[in-house]
């Protein structure tokens, strides 16, 4: 049963670390799709 869980753990740990890993390295599809700022708010900007 020890040797179950040692395995079980390993396997999660494995896979947490591969999660990880990806989620640092890529960006997020909110972080890229940034729209153009409209020519008309420039006026509403505060300088």
């Amino acid at each position: 049963m020890k040797k179950l869980y040692s395995m079980i753990l390993k396997n999660m740990g494995i896979l947490v670390l591969g999660v990880v890993l990806l989620s640092a390295n890529t960006t997020s599809n909110f972080a890229v799709h940034q729209p153009k700022v409209p020519q008309g708010i420039k006026k509403y900007k505060k300088i």
